[in-house]
């Protein structure tokens, strides 16, 4: 949020010490927050486990599922010829244009048969008579709705996504929203097994994601800690009323 100024300047000088000086707070507040064991903390853990197991499904994704889609020039002029009016003059726009569309029903294509190709050999179940919205309130957030390769989800680790206000609470909508749940388990587990958790980018993300959690909650903690009691409130106001209050007066 900061301009920056021209090279050589005494402004572009302030701008770096202040971008330092941030820099340095920020590090300060991620190293008492390690001090103080907020790492510890179980929303912390599960904000950075969920983090983690989100960009391990999109690098699985990505990777195996839909990767590159590269497209020739054959296919471009095929559908320049196939569907352009005679005399249509084949520019470089045209062309990007044309590469676009067929990139994008490729993309299309590929994410229809997404949730066949990736259940491929997995063992799924899941047991929609426990998904009634009427039993909401009385449902165990330890009770099983789903196993997707062996691996049990609970109705904590969904009752979020399938309770979300405004939400249709139709049964069959709420079948697809956790078989979507499903499908990402079933990617952060094939991820781990091909190894991308000890890839390099992956690790430097989950870092980063990690440190300024933790300093976002430490200066949450730090601001909460300078909000006044009520008692101390009603002790300053004892201790000061006179100077706060308008004594009555009269100007004759």
């Amino acid at each position: 949020g900061i301009p920056i100024p021209p090279p050589g300047t005494p402004e572009r000088t302030n701008m770096r010490l202040t971008l330092l000086d941030r820099r340095i707070s920020s590090n300060l507040l991620y190293l008492d927050a390690l001090a103080r064991k907020l790492d510890e903390n179980p929303v912390f853990r599960s904000d950075v486990e969920q983090y983690s197991d989100a960009i391990l499904a999109m690098m699985y994704k990505q990777q195996y599922l839909v990767g590159e889609i590269p497209i020739s020039d054959e296919e471009i002029r095929q559908y320049f010829e196939k569907n352009m009016a005679a005399g249509t003059p084949f520019t470089q726009d045209l062309h990007l244009s044309i590469e676009a569309i067929l990139r994008k029903q490729r993309y299309q294509q590929r994410m229809a048969t997404l949730r066949e190709r990736l259940r491929q050999g997995v063992e799924v179940q899941v047991f929609e008579n426990r998904l009634d919205a009427g039993g909401d309130g009385e449902r165990s957030s330890s009770e099983v709705v789903a196993v997707a390769a062996g691996e049990s989800i609970t109705w904590g680790q969904v009752r979020q996504r399938l309770t979300k206000p405004g939400q249709d609470d139709a049964q069959a909508a709420r079948r697809e929203i956790l078989e979507g749940y499903v499908d990402a388990r079933i990617m952060v587990q094939k991820a781990r097994a091909e190894g991308l958790d000890r890839d390099e980018d992956y690790r430097r993300r989950v870092k980063e994601f990690s440190k300024s959690s933790l300093v976002n909650i430490n200066r949450a903690r730090l601001a909460e800690e300078m909000n006044p009691t009520d008692d101390e409130i009603r002790e300053y106001y004892r201790q000061h009323r006179d100077r706060i209050l308008v004594r009555e007066m009269r100007h004759v």
